[in-house]
């Protein structure tokens, strides 16, 4: 059985295959993303900076957070208090309470990521509106990791002596759950709203046409969903104060965890996906212009070529011969390539005969050939 110390029927009414599915398809999800991230900043766009690092923590937080609430489930996360094991009580406290600093920690993290962003590419401000625009930034930061961690300082020590939030039997007085966690939850919704409009005023006074602007708006705009489980998350509230039931506010944690960390990087994969269409558009043009090599003899031809290329520096000359470079040497390493490959007369003079048209051809035919062979200036 699932849970510990549970009967055959309390296992079967919990709700840990839900729970377990759902964090483990987030994670992966979250890992995938995040890796692209890192991907695209260090590969394609070379400028690895400080958001980064950050949503690298945040993801390392998210993922034990993850293994946390999966763990949870093994105690009785996904029944009622009523329902669950009491021999359960003290191990559930006990992993309930650590991912307490995790999650609050966590979810500044990628609202600090989004903000962090914006300084990053507004560094060389000149313009007083940028000035301006960077200080409001810089506040909103402060604002979001102080709030997030004196959350977390409020969290850690909710109950006096601290350790009866761990061993709920101890002797001892708590903050109301409902007030604090009503509390932290509206704090939470407000930081993602700064958050997402944070950079609305940036990307609306930038110099691009509509479909533009709004690729670079509408990823941001995604961050609103993590806004709408912080709500859901704070509802949760009302149904823990009636039956103690917390899977839910614990799951709606979760999903806004994974899903804010997943929406931070999603503006930085605008270029990985440039870099992979352009790439695409690049090998279909070669594929094309390669056409007139599906010859066999003109292909073995061509192998003999490069392989020349490779070992004989004249060889680069004979390959410019399209270009109008010719030269006793080029002529010479095109004779030798034709020579090792053994080809016929007749197939000879069909080659002779291309070069011969390589060399009467316009600027865009030796683009052209050039293309085919992969050959760069």
């Amino acid at each position: 059985m699932w849970v510990i110390n549970a009967t055959q029927e309390v296992n079967d009414a919990s709700q840990w295959p839900m729970i377990v599915a759902v964090t483990i398809f987030l994670s992966t999800l979250m890992v995938g993303i995040v890796s692209l991230r890192i991907y695209a900043r260090a590969h394609v766009a070379k400028a690895i900076g400080g958001d980064d690092y950050i949503i690298l923590v945040t993801a390392i937080f998210a993922l034990v957070y993850n293994a946390l609430c999966i763990a949870q489930t093994r105690y009785g996360l996904g029944l009622p208090i009523a329902s669950r094991p009491k021999m359960n009580i003290d191990p559930y406290s006990k992993l309930n309470f650590a991912g307490r600093p995790f999650y609050q920690l966590g979810i500044s993290g990628f609202k600090a990521s989004f903000c962090y962003a914006l300084l990053r590419v507004t560094r060389t401000a000149q313009t007083k509106f940028l000035k301006i625009y960077r200080a409001t930034v810089t506040a909103a930061i402060v604002l979001i990791v102080v709030g997030h961690i004196a959350g977390t300082f409020i969290l850690i020590f909710q109950c006096k002596p601290v350790q009866k939030s761990w061993y709920p039997r101890t002797k001892g007085t708590c903050l109301p759950n409902d007030t604090t966690f009503y509390w932290l939850g509206g704090f939470s919704i407000l930081s993602d709203l700064i958050s997402i409009f944070l950079p609305l005023p940036l990307l609306l006074s930038l110099n691009l046409n509509k479909r533009k602007r709004w690729g670079l708006i509408v990823p941001f705009m995604l961050g609103f969903f993590t806004t709408i489980c912080s709500v859901l998350r704070l509802y949760q509230i009302t149904i823990i104060a009636r039956d103690g039931n917390s899977t839910m506010l614990v799951l709606w944690g979760t999903i806004e965890f994974n899903v804010g960390t997943m929406t931070a990087c999603l503006p930085t994969l605008v270029p990985l996906f440039k870099y992979f269409r352009n790439r695409e558009r690049r090998t279909n043009a070669r594929s094309k212009s390669s056409g007139n090599w599906s010859n066999p003899a003109t292909r073995f031809f061509r192998e003999k070529v490069e392989k020349y290329r490779e070992v004989d520096p004249k060889t680069s000359s004979a390959i410019r011969l399209g270009q109008g470079h010719s030269s006793a040497s080029g002529r010479m390493s095109w004779s030798k390539a034709i020579e090792d490959t053994q080809i016929t007369r007749t197939t000879e003079v069909n080659i002779s005969h291309e070069i011969r048209s390589i060399n009467d051809t316009d600027s865009g035919g030796q683009h052209s050939v050039m293309r085919a062979w992969d050959v760069r200036d």
